[in-house]
């Protein structure tokens, strides 16, 4: 009757070993029962698949933390899903998250037992040897006593402590540090496991770094585009109120004078006061223009003929001095649009035609 066995044996020197095997009774001669078996110590086998299946699980951990550091660009989301997510990977009593920027480490995450650090707290990296060894290094480091410890609070009754470095491409945004109460609780696999977290967490805290000064960034410009909008308004209105009056003694003299004026002169009235019209609505249609992104204007068909005929009267003086022969088809077909806007469309395609036609042009 055989029977097969797993346990484990201790040695003559103290150590434990695993064995497999079988069992086999026989009975003698005498009849006595008599016990054959047959051992194999299987402790690295046992061990190897030990390892093997750790390191799956913390493959599949990796796997799933990557995905949910980066399912996010909120900086703040990022920040809390790194210290919720490294205790998956190591065990902790307490977690402090740090940024470093311009040689400074700056806690903007707590968690767990104690209070070793407050948020907001900043260190100087090249005055705490552990931080200044992970930038030099790029590498994990663990400390197993106070006396390496110095730099956090020893009320927290903190004994160990194992940190790395969140880097990418060469450059360390910021720190992970766990600490335990049981004094030497960390060796090498754990600062392995926390360094392979933290190059994982490095590319999220990146992403959500660069999209927080993007973010500030438009906040700076919708500010600036705040300012540039209120400027306009103000030089408008200050535009606008001589061209008023302007508009105003023009009309006066043209109408109290004109039969006092030859008509040349009451002519020439007139065309100030059109043009000073003309200039108040440039101005209103320039404001408009700085106003594109909140602006809503009525898009309707518009009669081109009456758009090209008042561009053609605004450069009447112009055409005149070049001796320009401007010919407009008979039946030019409406467009859907914004009137005042496709009149300066048309003004600045006819003003750069006078502009650079060149001066060897005797009839264009």
């Amino acid at each position: 009757d055989t029977q097969r066995l797993i346990g484990v044996f201790v040695t003559r020197a103290g150590a434990e070993i695993v064995v497999e095997g079988s069992m086999t009774a026989h009975t003698s001669s005498t009849g006595d029962t008599l016990i054959r078996a047959v051992l194999h110590d299987i402790t690295h086998r046992r061990r190897i698949e030990r390892e093997v299946r750790a390191q799956r699980t913390l493959a599949q951990t990796l796997r799933d933390t990557a995905v949910l550091l980066n399912s996010t660009l909120d900086l703040e989301q990022v920040l809390d899903r790194i210290v919720d997510s490294v205790g998956r990977v190591v065990e902790h009593d307490a977690a402090i998250l740090m940024l470093a920027e311009d040689g400074q480490a700056r806690v903007v995450r707590v968690s767990g037992a104690g209070n070793p650090v407050r948020v907001g707290q900043t260190f100087s990296v090249s005055e705490v040897p552990d931080l200044s060894r992970m930038v030099e290094t790029g590498q994990a480091v663990q400390s197993g006593h106070n006396g390496q410890m110095a730099w956090l609070d020893q009320t927290a009754q903190l004994q160990s402590m194992l940190a790395a470095p969140l880097r990418l491409h060469g450059r360390v945004l910021g720190f992970v540090v766990l600490l335990a109460a049981q004094p030497g609780r960390y060796a090498a696999p754990h600062a392995e496991r926390l360094q392979l977290f933290a190059d994982h967490a490095a590319t999220a805290l990146h992403n959500a770094l660069l999209y927080d000064e993007l973010q500030h960034t438009v906040s700076t410009l919708h500010e600036r585009n705040a300012d540039l909008k209120a400027f306009s308004h103000t030089v408008a209105h200050d535009l606008k109120a001589p061209l008023q009056v302007l508009i105003g003694y023009a009309n006066l003299l043209s109408t109290d004078l004109k039969d006092d004026l030859p008509e040349d002169i009451i002519d020439s009235l007139r065309y100030i006061e059109a043009y000073a019209h003309k200039m108040k609505s440039m101005i209103d249609n320039l404001l408009l223009f700085s106003e594109l992104g909140s602006a809503e204007v009525t898009v309707e068909p518009v009669d081109m003929q009456i758009v090209v005929s008042l561009v053609l009267a605004r450069f009447y003086d112009r055409i005149r001095e070049r001796g320009v022969t401007v010919e407009v088809a008979p039946d030019l077909p409406r467009a859907m649009g914004y009137s005042p806007w496709l009149e300066e469309v048309f003004a600045n395609l006819i003003d750069n035609s006078i502009k650079y036609m060149g001066e060897d042009n005797p009839a264009p």
